[in-house]
């Protein structure tokens, strides 16, 4: 029975981490603005799904964003 608590409380915590990690970054150190994760460049074609109002995205730079945005299409 300790064994299935402490396996319990650990999957808990596991998950719990991560998740008020991502949290707290999102709400705290990106202002809600999820694009904020990623480095999102001007020299590939943007998602259609990304608001090119509000992103950030850095003038002459390839980023790292397009393999994420593209599953999402």
């Amino acid at each position: 029975m300790a064994g299935l608590q402490r396996s319990r409380l650990f999957w808990l915590i596991t998950f719990l981490v991560p998740a008020i990690a991502v949290g707290l970054f999102w709400g705290l150190g990106f202002d809600g603005e999820i694009t904020g994760f990623f480095r999102i460049g001007s020299e590939f074609p943007h998602s259609p799904y990304l608001n090119l109002n509000t992103a950030r995205i850095v003038p002459g730079e390839v980023g790292h964003d397009g393999q994420q945005l593209a599953l999402w299409e």
